[in-house]
């Protein structure tokens, strides 16, 4: 590695010596290099830089560049030859060094390198100039170092190329699944709305992959098979600790509670386990109690004694068992939130107890009509006021006053968002899913493939990147694709994907099957042209055909907010859409319903 100087050396150096007593350079930095066996040197200087360790930083990168052109030969394309100046930056050794100067200073440095290493690194170089293929085993060795020294992201991208150069190598899949469960363990990184679900998802079909790859008796199927409990197991605690704190976020009146709700009631999917549901239904009667909580708390006066009556539904209604255990959870969390807010809790089990002691019938709502009854109850149960829990598609909470009977204002009250009984949520079917994601590549000045692209969400993209569009189906949907560019001209890009490509899908309106679709098709890509600023792709997947589309589009042409008339577009198509506030969904879902889904994808064009 290369060494810096230390500053307060100089400094003192000079303070000593007097500011402009300056010494000639040593003879080395005036003769050639004498290179030992095996190692390459070469000199760097560097004049009139503003501060000593300037100076040093410009004198070093000199000779690394010195080096690099000495082994590229000067046929090096910039990139390739910019690797190579790296590679010399990283694994040179400082020799010499000489620093003087008054307001402005210079220096020389004598760096060695060893031959063999950098010799190879030239080879590389060489043959990504002549456009070969990347070495296969180049990556592998790389993405294995960078995982050892804690890279995990810099790793997945050499395995990510690995996979591309040898996709039935199950090695690469199972490497690049480990790099990704790797960064995923990560704490502390900031990551993107969403990123954290796509690197999740990759690292269990690379998983899955290396499985499918592997032969029966290989020891990479172990590694595989343990990898993916370990991912699954990773992602259930991320998932968990996602609603805890949206929990928490309630609690603190950070969260409106009955947003936090429906955002816990959009969570429950029929594929979730009986343990997934319960913590679900658990994490929504918390975030009930604390919706009650408050009105209760501003009707109660300081110092009351609250009896919780056991919660009841209404005479007419008949819930199922599920639904009323969940309302008896929801008067216990109820009356733990109100003990915390410093009132004396008589819970419903001691309110039986005490009760039967007193010789008296468990307690109903209706008893309270009674004063008799009413002041049998308080006498035993040592309670100045009620807590009146009933069921429902709304569950609603009273406090009454035990001396009159008289109810309290405000009540509390907050809607179940699926009816009457949380057993039943999420069991009407699935809501269509899709991936969507945009992939591309960036060429050099020549032509020559310089890098692979998979945008996120607000990356920088140049003019001059081709991209493609890829989305997969676990059944069979119509997608639309249409494109918002900076210019605020919106383009249909598929199913007319025709009108931009002849060479495309020849059937554009059909139903897509199962499966992977491309837009605008598998060797086709969208080249961004020289119009820079925000742009976005609304891509729409539908269980039925989604009527005159086109003609929306051109409507959307010249508006002001033209992806917003969208969305309202299609939240009214025959009420099946359902609209997701961010932060709901994973990343860049903006609409979710049975049967219609919208993505949104969106990124800078910056010049090249």
């Amino acid at each position: 590695m290369l060494s810096r100087l230390p500053a307060w050396p100089l400094l003192l150096s000079l303070a000593l010596g007097g500011c402009c007593s300056l010494e000639p350079p040593p003879p080395w930095a005036a003769s050639p290099p004498a290179e030992a066996a095996g190692t390459i040197q070469a000199r760097g200087e560097a004049h009139e830089a503003a501060s000593p360790e300037a100076a040093l930083a410009a004198a070093t990168r000199a000779a690394a560049e010195r080096v690099a052109l000495r082994l590229a030969g000067g046929a090096a394309e910039p990139q390739a030859l910019e690797r190579l100046r790296a590679r010399a930056l990283q694994t040179g050794t400082t020799l010499e060094r000489f620093v003087q100067g008054c307001e402005t200073h210079e220096a020389w440095v004598l760096i060695s390198w060893p031959e063999a290493e950098l010799q190879a690194a030239a080879q590389i170089a060489e043959r990504e100039a002549r456009g070969d293929a990347r070495d296969p085993e180049r990556l592998r060795r790389a993405g294995r170092a960078e995982l050892a020294a804690g890279r995990p992201a810099e790793a997945a991208q050499s395995f990510r190329l690995l996979t591309r150069e040898l996709p039935g190598d199950a090695d690469a899949h199972l490497g690049l699944a480990e790099a990704l469960r790797t960064d995923l363990a990560r704490t502390g990184v900031a990551r993107a709305p969403g990123a954290t679900e796509t690197l999740t998802q990759e690292a269990r079909r690379a998983y899955e992959r290396a499985l499918e790859l592997s032969a029966p008796g290989s020891p990479l199927r172990p590694q595989a098979t343990q990898g993916l409990a370990d991912l699954g197991a990773a992602d259930a605690r991320r998932w968990q600790a996602r609603f805890e704190e949206l929990v928490v976020r309630v609690r603190s009146g950070k969260r409106d509670p009955r947003e936090a709700l429906a955002a816990l009631v959009q969570a429950v999917d029929p594929s979730l386990g009986p343990s997934e549901r319960s913590f679900l239904e658990e994490r929504a009667l918390e975030v009930m109690a604390c919706a009650l909580v408050g009105p209760l708390r501003e009707a109660l006066p300081s110092g009351a004694r609250v009896a919780v009556l056991a919660p009841e539904w209404p005479r007419e209604a008949a819930p199922d068992p599920g639904a009323a255990r969940a309302l008896e959870r929801l008067a216990v969390s109820l009356g733990a939130a109100l003990s915390a807010e410093r009132f004396a809790i008589v819970a419903t089990d001691e309110v039986r107890s005490r009760a039967e002691a007193a010789g008296l019938a468990p307690p109903r709502h209706g008893d309270l009509a009674d004063p008799a009854r009413r002041a049998a109850l308080a006498e035993a149960l040592d309670a100045t006021h009620f807590l009146v829990l009933i069921g429902g598609q709304q569950a609603t909470a009273r406090a009454l006053e035990a001396s009159s009977g008289r109810a309290l204002s405000p009540q509390a009250r907050v809607y179940h968002p699926r009816g009457d009984a949380w057993a039943d949520v999420g069991q009407e079917g699935a809501p269509i899913a899709a991936e969507v994601a945009l992939l591309g590549q960036r060429l050099s000045a020549r032509g020559k493939l310089e890098q692979d692209l998979r945008v996120e969400d607000g990356a920088e993209l140049r003019t001059g990147d081709q991209l493609q569009l890829v989305v997969r189906l676990p059944e069979p949907a119509y997608v639309y694709a249409i494109w918002f560019d900076s210019l605020g001209k919106t383009w249909l890009l598929c199913p007319e994907t025709r009108k931009l490509f002849p060479s495309a899908d020849p059937a554009p309106n059909r139903k897509r099957p199962a499966g992977e679709l491309r837009v605008p098709g598998h060797d086709l890509f969208f080249t961004l042209d020289e119009s820079l600023g925000l742009e976005s792709i609304y891509v729409v997947v539908s269980r039925e055909p989604l009527q005159a589309l086109d003609a929306l589009v051109a409507d959307l042409n010249g508006q002001q907010d033209p992806s917003g008339a969208l969305r309202r577009r299609l939240e009214g198509y025959a009420g099946r859409v359902l609209a997701v506030e961010a932060g709901r969904e994973p990343a860049g879902v903006v609409l979710r319903g049975r049967d219609v889904l919208a993505r949104q994808l969106w990124f800078q064009h910056v010049p090249r």
